[in-house]
Order: structure tokens, then C-alpha cells, then sequence
């Protein structure tokens, strides 16, 4: 039965129990369980295409594509479906949502008859493969009362077996509400689902406040929650007319978060947090890349629309126009001026996330770095990598090592599956520090060689003084970032990643990252840890993609462990060269330590003398660029105290400079009173920072000659603004351009 402009009586008697109307008056509506949707929306008149957009809305969406780029990207859309249709490839024939987006535009039925005949085929009504419902809805008006039954009748057999995927059962309910196949249960759906969906925004936002970031990856998991979340809101918002992308700070977030986590010269994000197969330039799946552009429309960004046009629309290949096209023409404001990265500035702070992504400048051969404190992802598939980082200039220079790529337990002709679970996710596997060499178990995760644990044990939590919840056992804020500046000389960054481990094993762990830019390149990082038990030895790890050389003493080949491939430094300066760049360190302190190499085929995913290697196969069908893109090193250096103790400073200088380069720049430690620190001399002038050895944590920074003159304290807190780039031509712009402020605005606080 087809309901058009039903009365609010009228309705409630043909969806029968669990649907009651609301008291009649003007603005009408009806009750859908709990929830409360307008007599007169789409929804409620039964009427179709309701999940993309509606028949009213095509007016205005026609009337923007009289402006560039949509104009030329309309006639290829077009073009390039004519094309495929007549010569009758698979491609064309199965781009659904391109072909029912393309009827609507043109009126004309040849695409509309391609896309109803794809989806009654071999349209996927699934968790992602969400696509069949959409040209069910899209084409609904040229479907017979049986076609559409069919159609519908898989969207119920979906909602009814499926459970964990709340959006995907939101989104069919709300698209086959009104058919009168089980109304009672898809009501229902709804009634439950919709709070859901208002819960899942603001969990969402959660990770966002303050300036964004999202609780997985981005490229596995994130992709899922993008078009999952945002269709459904998009779903809701069109048939019922409810805005819930008001105040979406995560949606709105998106594109810088992507932005700052590109290095120099790439297109995909760095290799960081649970982003096992390399990285990714936008959401992609399902179409989820489509929705970046109703993100853009709505806040009118400028830089989610550089980011659209730059790198998520292909229009080279037929799948990339069929597939990344029809969001724009749906959804983006091209009056919106482009806001490109050069723009921005150079240093951005993902706070929730615990993310800090710093780079030189914008060009393809600057410097970039990546630190990382605080909250763990939900996903089980975290990586335990609080207080870690990553440098990059042409290559990475110190790596996030490891991988997830075809070494899943299930593909046993790959590997054992071991290196997933006992190297990739582990905090031997990044720039971090473990603390003893035994496993530790925690609530569900195993961590080695005395690692953190990404989910604790109820009684961890207990001892820190926290309730146990969902959110201190499976989100916790494992690690969190104490101070936080951005500054044209320098950005700084401190984590406490104390929570990150036992409490049997570890009661302090503060890391301070310090990056000093003009040209110079330097990092400067300064660790205190304290462990419970004195004899448990503390590791500070150093990943690189090829071998280190010393610099400054001799090297011996320790067999204590192997006969190969482990070796012993009497010495502190150490160099790595990759891609034309090398990365130059001295270790300062601890001023007795044991240096030691490994690494090399063999080596390379070593875990207390064990190397979790994949299997020669999985060497074969990944090439070089796959291990570029991910940085995946084989050498990394350990630096261990030679006194057991409880309490250990660590401090390294690390210089990012042109392969060419013979030497590290001259370095010293310095000791002032309770301060330890730096002193390293270039020929733009000197810099000195210092860092007090016990608590508060504190620095100070001194930076004499052409490079600049600053002497000061650096900041005790996080201090999320740009008030210190007030100098910079571009700051202004920073401040006032409409198209910049969706991304460059933080969330407000409170929210």
C-alpha cells in the first residue's frame, strides 16, 4: 500500500501497534514509537528518493550544477556512463548510485531503467554494500509493486538477522518505511535505532572535541563510521527534515584530520595508530568518499573542498568517476574558494587523540613529525604506542614498524599470524620506551617484553581512582598530553603515558618532544620513568628503515643472542640514511648505557630472541613501494641503562637533514641544578633546551643567532591556538576567512 499525504489518524491506523499519532494542531506529527517525525515529511508521505535527497531538493541541486567544476563534472559523469552503457561494460551497468543520481538530474529514463535493472540483479542489500538500497530508493517510481517487494524484502531479511551494525538497520529501515512489509518491525527498527544514531554523534564528537580525531584508524576502521554515520544522518535528515549534522564537530573535523596526517610529498596518511595496510587519502568504501562533499556544502569549508578536488575525485578511470562523482553534484558548494595546505599552518594539534603532526612548511621535501599521547582506540586492534613518534623527510627517517597486511590469522600461506599480536600492536614495535621483558596481561590484550596494554585490568582502573566503565576499560585515556605549544621557531609536546602500563611494573612516564624548525630540524626528546621494580630494565627504542651507522666509536657483533644480526655500540652518535635524508642522534643520557642494533632479514620483528617474520610468500606479493609507504623498517636501536634502578632519564638529540651530511652537529649535555639538558651548536646559532628531572614537568628554551633570539620557559599547559605565529602573513587569513574556519575552529568548550 502506497501512503501519500496521509492524515495523522490515517497513518497511525495503517501501520497499526506501536505507531500512535500525536495530537492533531498545526505542525503536525506522527509518533513512530518514541520518536517524533513531521506528518508531511518525506518518510511519512511514503515518498521516494528519500535517503540522498528529495524531490523537492532537485531543483536547487540542478541549479548548482550550472557552476564550475560541477558543470564539467556533470558532462563526465554523463559522458563517461553513455560510453559504458553502449558498450555494455560491467562497470557502467553495476554504477547504481551514479546512474540513479543521473536519472533524476536528466529525466531521462535510459539511466533510471540501467539502474533498476542493476539492482534487481545484482544489487547488494548488506552491511556496506548498502548500494542496492539506494538505487531501490532512487528508482523506486519506475519499479512495479513486485520489483520494489523484492527489493524490500531483502532490506527486512537484512534488518532482521543482522545486529552489530546499528547504522546500516537505521538506514534500511528508514528507506523501507511505509511499504507495508512488516511495518510493525521496521517501525521499531527506528524507534530504537534513532537514539542510537543521536548516541553515536555525540560519541563520535567525543573524540573530536576540542579540534578532532576519531577512535580508529584512517584507513581501516574510520572509513566504516564515516559512511555508515553520515549516511544514516544523511538518511534522517532528508526524509524527515531533522538536522543532525548541526553540531557534528567529527563530520566537520574530517578533512584537516586527514590533511596534517599526509607527509611531505604523499597522498596517503602516515603510518600511525591501527593503519595496518598503509595509508589512505580519504574515507573510502561504499561510497563513504561521497559524503566528505555534504560535510563541505553544509559548513562551506574551503579546505574540505581542496581535499575534494585534490585528492578523493579520480577522474581518470571510469570506477573513480562512476564512484567519487555524485557526491559533489549532490552536495558541494563550488563557491567556496579552495583552501590548499600551503594556507595552513604547519602544526596541528588533534588534542582527544593525542595526536601532534608538525612539519617544516608545506613543501613535498619538508620535515614532518608525528607524536602521539593519549586515549587508546575501542578497536581490539589497537597499537600500544603512547609517547611514540615518527619523523619523515623523503622517507621515514624513525618508523612506526610493522604491519597487518595479509599476515591475518586466517591466511595461513602468509604467515603464522603472530606478528600481528605479538610485534605490529606492540610497544617494542614503536619509538617508545618498555619497561622489563616479560609478557603482561591486561583485560583482553597481551602485551610483551613489558609493553603497554591498551585495555587494563578492572583493577588497574581501580587503583588509579577511576570507576570502571566502558570507557575506562575499553577507551581509556591510557595516555594524555600535559603541555602543548606551536610557535614559528618550535612545537612542543608533553605525554604522561604513565596509565599506558601495569601499575606493577611502571608508576611514572613522561616523554618531552620538542621540534625546533628555522631550518635546523631538530628533535630534542626527554624521557623520566620510574619503575616498581628496580631490576626491570628500561628500553628506548629507535626504528629506522635501513642500517644505523656509528659515528663515534666501534661496533661488536653480540652473540649472546644469535651469531648474527644483534650488535653492541661503544658509542653515542649514531646515523641512518634512507631516501637521500638521514636521521643523525646522540644519546646523552644515560650517561652508562648499553646501545645495542639489530636488525636485517631475520631480525627485523625480534621479540626477546624470536623473530615474528611472515613467510616468503607474503615477501613476493608485496613489492618495495608497499614497505615505503608504511615505513617498514628492518633495524632498530635499544638503549638500556647499565645501573637497574627505579627511576631513568633518557635524553637523545635527533637531526633530520640531507643524506650528504657527515656529521652530527655538535652536541652536549648540559647540567644546570635539577635541570638536564641539550646544548647543540649549527652554524645558524645555538640552541639549549633543558628539562627539569623531577617533577613538575618543565623546559626551557634558548635559541641565539641567525636562527632567531628566544629565551623561555616552554608551556606547563596545552595551549591549542596559533597566538604565537601573530607575525606570520598568514595568520590574519588563520583567524577571519570564512572558508578556513571550519577547520581551523576548534570545538567550543563545554561541548
Amino acid at each position: 500500500m502506497s501512503l501519500r499525504k496521509p492524515t495523522v489518524l490515517a497513518l497511525a491506523t495503517h501501520l497499526g501497534v506501536g505507531v500512535l499519532a500525536a495530537t492533531t494542531f498545526a505542525g503536525e506529527v506522527v509518533r513512530i514509537g518514541s520518536v517524533e517525525v513531521p506528518a508531511d515529511c518525506a518518510l511519512t508521505r511514503n515518498e521516494h528518493p528519500r535517503l540522498l535527497f528529495t524531490r523537492e531538493q532537485r531543483t536547487a541541486i540542478k541549479a548548482r550544477l550550472s557552476q564550475s567544476p560541477l558543470t564539467e563534472d556533470f558532462a563526465l559523469l554523463k559522458s563517461t556512463l553513455d560510453d559504458g552503457l553502449a558498450r555494455g561494460t560491467d562497470r557502467a551497468r553495476n554504477a547504481i548510485v551514479a546512474l540513479g543520481v543521473m536519472y533524476h538530474l536528466t529525466g531521462d529514463s535510459r539511466y533510471g531503467e540501467a539502474c533498476k535493472e542493476a539492482v534487481l540483479q545484482r544489487g547488494q542489500f548488506g552491511v556496506y554494500a548498502a548500494l542496492g538500497l539506494y538505487g531501490y530508493d532512487l528508482v523506486y517510481d519506475l519499479m512495479t509493486p513486485e520489483e520494489r517487494r523484492q527489493c524490500e524484502q531483502k532490506a527486512l531479511d537484512f534488518m532482521q538477522k543482522e545486529q552489530w551494525r546499528q547504522s546500516a538497520r537505521f538506514m534500511y529501515a528508514v528507506g523501507t518505511y511505509g511499504a507495508g512489509l512488516e511495518d510493525e518491525l521496521v517501525a521499531k527498527q527506528i524507534s530504537e535505532l534513532y537514539p542510537w544514531l543521536r548516541e553515536r554523534k555525540d560519541w563520535l564528537n567525543g573524540w573530536a572535541r576540542f579540534r578532532g580525531g576519531d577512535g580508529n584508524s584512517h584507513a581501516y576502521i574510520g572509513q566504516h563510521e564515516y559512511v555508515g554515520t553520515m549516511g544514516a544522518v544523511q538518511a534522517w535528515r532528508t526524509a524527515t527534515g531533522e538536522d543532525l549534522l548541526a553540531g557534528f564537530d567529527w563530520a566537520r573535523l574530517t578533512p584537516p584530520y586527514y590533511l596534517y596526517h599526509y607527509p611531505p610529498g604523499r597522498g596517503d596518511t602516515v603510518h600511525v595508530g591501527i593503519n595496518c595496510w598503509g595509508g589512505n587519502a580519504f574515507p573510502e568504501e561504499t561510497g563513504a568518499e561521497n559524503f566528505v562533499s555534504l560535510a563541505q556544502g553544509y559548513w562551506r569549508d574551503g579546505v574540505a573542498w581542496w581535499w575534494i578536488q585534490d585528492r578523493i575525485i579520480g577522474r581518470k578511470h571510469d570506477y573513480d568517476i562512476f564512484g567519487k562523482l555524485w557526491g559533489p553534484l549532490l552536495w558541494a558548494d563550488p563557491s567556496v574558494p579552495q583552501v590548499s595546505p600551503q594556507d595552513l599552518p604547519p602544526t596541528m594539534l588533534f588534542q582527544e587523540r593525542g595526536y601532534v603532526s608538525m612539519r617544516s612548511d608545506w613543501s613535498d621535501d619538508a620535515v614532518y613529525a608525528h607524536f602521539h599521547c593519549g586515549r587508546f582506540e575501542s578497536d581490539s586492534r589497537n597499537n600500544a604506542d603512547n609517547n611514540s613518534f615518527i619523523i619523515y623527510r623523503r622517507g621515514y627517517l624513525a618508523c612506526d614498524t610493522g604491519t597487518r597486511a595479509l599476515n591475518n590469522p586466517e591466511q595461513t600461506d602468509m604467515s603464522d599470524g603472530r606478528h600481528h599480536n605479538r610485534y605490529f600492536i606492540q610497544t617494542i614495535a614503536h619509538n617508545s620506551i618498555t619497561v622489563g621483558t616479560e609478557d603482561v596481561e591486561g583485560n583482553g590484550w597481551h602485551a610483551v617484553c613489558g609493553g603497554q596494554v591498551s585495555r587494563p585490568k578492572r583493577e588497574w582502573v581501580q587503583g588509579w581512582g577511576l570507576r570502571p566503565t566502558e570507557d575506562t576499560l575499553y577507551t581509556p585515556e591510557a595516555g594524555r598530553l600535559l603541555a602543548y605549544q606551536t610557535n614559528p621557531l618550535f612545537d612542543y609536546a608533553a605525554g604522561d603515558a604513565t596509565r599506558s602500563y601495569s601499575p606493577d611494573s611502571v608508576s611514572n612516564f613522561t616523554r618531552q618532544f620538542l621540534y625546533v624548525r628555522g631550518n635546523l630540524d631538530l628533535f630534542i626528546i626527554f624521557d623520566r620513568v620510574r619503575s616498581v621494580r628496580a631490576d626491570d630494565p628500561k628500553r628506548w627504542y629507535l626504528h629506522t628503515m635501513e642500517e644505523p651507522q656509528l659515528l663515534d666509536g666501534t661496533e661488536t657483533l653480540d652473540p649472546s643472542v644469535h651469531p648474527e644480526g644483534h650488535y653492541l655500540w661503544q658509542g653515542r652518535t649514531g646515523k641512518a640514511v634512507h631516501n637521500g635524508s638521514a636521521l643523525f642522534w646522540k644519546t646523552l643520557l644515560p650517561k652508562q648505557a648499553i646501545i645495542r642494533k639489530m636488525g636485517g632479514k631475520g631480525h627485523q620483528f625480534e621479540v626477546n630472541g624470536e623473530n615474528y617474520d611472515m613467510y616468503d610468500a607474503w615477501y613476493q606479493r608485496l613489492d618495495q613501494n608497499f614497505f615505503e609507504r608504511i615505513g617498514l623498517g628492518l633495524w632498530r636501536m635499544e638503549v638500556e641503562p647499565v645501573v637497574r634502578q627505579r627511576d631513568d632519564l633518557f635524553l637523545h638529540v635527533l637531526w633530520a637533514t640531507d643524506a650528504s651530511s657527515a656529521e652530527m652537529l655538535p652536541t652536549d649535555l648540559v647540567e644546570e641544578g635539577d635541570r638536564v639538558g641539550a646544548r647543540i651548536r649549527t652554524p645558524q646559532g645555538e640552541v639549549t633546551a633543558t628539562f627539569a628531572a623531577t617533577a613538575p614537568v618543565a623546559a626551557h628554551l634558548s635559541i641565539q643567532g641567525a636562527l632567531g633570539h628566544l629565551d623561555s620557559d616552554l608551556a606547563t599547559e596545552v595551549r591549542d591556538d596559533y597566538e604565537a605565529w601573530r607575525d606570520d602573513p598568514r595568520y590574519q587569513r588563520w583567524m577571519s576567512d570564512p572558508a578556513m574556519q571550519p577547520a581551523l575552529q576548534p570545538v567550543p568548550a563545554g561541548r
